[in-house]
């Protein structure tokens, strides 16, 4: 756990998300969009993106009740260690109605909650040193009406060690796992086909001119020179695009024998529940968070579909990473030929910064073999997110929250309200959630072994 050093604005907080979001799945977005056809892919974007803002708001519902955990154990402590150990229970016990019949959980009846939560410290919100009874009463009032207060960074793993079995977090680390291997992969595959594609497109040899030689001057074909034939182009396409019919794509509407790609990328591309607490627990005002999350997704929908739909409908043969479909060329000038190498090479840029953070975690050699084995950057992504990232999107999110809720309602009950509750309360989303995370792995995998 750690107490947020600072703190920024909610719509800071969503430039934030926004970026985490927008990662490597956007660069194989287009060509899955294009390979499943752009009315299957709208559809799966669509669903997808719902599922995971579904899972995301269960996330956010989680991290509030794991700091809500924290701040029950601390208030049981500051009990405990002020004016000889008694505070005055009615008076204690009237802010939390529900608890008043049963004794709260003992520690070792929560999962995973052994030592877990820290003692009390010179980090912790609550003030000890022998207040009086009126001190202890008015933060007791204080840190009842904020149980739920996302104050606490309590990541992923630390959450999971709260609410599940020894058994549920031995999976919950086998997922992460294997999700932080496929993204090394990825990574490590996107990054050599763009410095590959980069280094060996064709340039010109301009060493070979004589000092001060234009190269407008240099002959084209016959007696025409390379600045007459440049003139005569540009009147050409001028012309024709005054005048010429209207190219009309033809992308497909629909084909089913790579929905898995569609699938594993899509879900890929909406991937951040791993990083969520890290990122929304220094938000200042958490008041609307499910809101501005709802904001977000919106947003990124919109761009993942102008992305899409601009990249099947400008290109007839769609790369596997779209920023390989700007391939430098010498004849573009150099402006265009600089913006082009830049988009080749945005994703070295981009990815060798992240690439650190996360082989640092793990053995570099697994990855690397998986990159040195196969190209295919699609099909990468497309498995890492139909397994590996449907556990962390979906299965993960959904039993965490249901046993977060368990817990804190057996333990603090349910006079205190969760102001960061997600708008799907019913459990029937959480059993929603998990049938169609095995529908996605069942569907992927049959189709899977059906094209061997």
């Amino acid at each position: 756990m750690a107490i947020p050093s600072s703190s920024y604005s909610g719509l800071t907080g969503c430039v934030y998300i926004f970026n985490l979001i927008i990662g490597t799945g956007a660069f194989t977005l287009p060509k899955a969009f294009f390979d499943a056809g752009w009315i299957l892919g709208t559809v799966i974007l669509f669903i997808l993106a719902f599922m995971s803002y579904l899972t995301a708001s269960f996330i956010i519902e989680s991290m509030a009740c794991a700091n809500a955990m924290l701040h029950w154990k601390r208030l049981k402590q500051l009990k405990s260690s002020t004016n000889g150990g008694y505070v005055n229970d009615n008076l204690f016990r009237a802010h939390i109605p529900n608890v008043a019949h049963n004794d709260p959980l003992e520690d070792s009846d929560r999962p995973g909650f052994q030592d877990e939560i820290e003692p009390l410290s010179e980090n912790a919100p609550l003030l000890l040193g022998g207040p009086s009874t009126e001190d202890i009463v008015n933060i007791e009032r204080s840190r009842v009406c904020e149980y739920y207060l996302i104050s606490e960074i309590v990541e992923l793993g630390k959450m999971a060690s709260y609410f599940f079995s020894r058994f549920g977090r031995t999976l919950f680390y086998i997922c992460i796992t294997i999700y932080l291997y496929g993204d090394l992969a990825i990574y490590s595959t996107a990054i050599a086909k763009s410095l590959t594609d980069a280094t060996c497109h064709p340039l010109p040899n301009i060493t070979l001119l004589p000092t001060g030689q234009d190269i407008r001057d240099l002959p084209c074909r016959t007696d025409i020179t390379r600045g007459e034939a440049y003139r005569i182009s540009l009147i050409v396409f001028v012309c024709l695009v005054e005048w010429a019919p209207e190219p009309k794509p033809d992308p497909p509407v629909f084909r089913n024998t790579r929905i898995k790609q569609s699938i594993g990328v899509s879900v890929y591309s909406f991937m951040c529940h791993h990083s969520l607490p890290s990122l929304v627990t220094p938000i200042s005002n958490k008041s609307k968070l499910n809101t501005l999350l709802a904001l977000d997704y919106t947003l990124i929908l919109g761009f993942y579909f102008l992305l899409a739909f601009t990249g099947i409908f400008a290109f007839n043969d769609l790369q596997e990473l779209y920023t390989l479909n700007f391939p430098p060329n010498p004849n573009d000038g150099i402006f265009m030929e600089g913006v082009s190498y830049f988009l080749v090479l945005f994703p070295v840029l981009t990815l060798s910064t992240n690439y650190p953070i996360i082989a640092i975690t793990l053995p570099i050699v697994p990855p690397l073999i998986v990159s040195l084995i196969t190209d295919q950057l699609e099909d990468l992504v497309g498995i890492t997110g139909s397994y590996a990232g449907v556990g962390i999107q979906y299965v993960i999110p959904g039993f965490l929250v249901y046993y977060a809720r368990k817990v804190t309602t057996q333990t603090i009950g349910v006079g205190v309200k969760n102001p960061h509750g997600s708008f799907f309360k019913h459990t029937y989303w959480i059993i929603f959630v998990q049938l169609w995370a095995l529908l996605c792995v069942a569907f992927v995998t049959w189709n899977n072994f059906s094209h061997l």
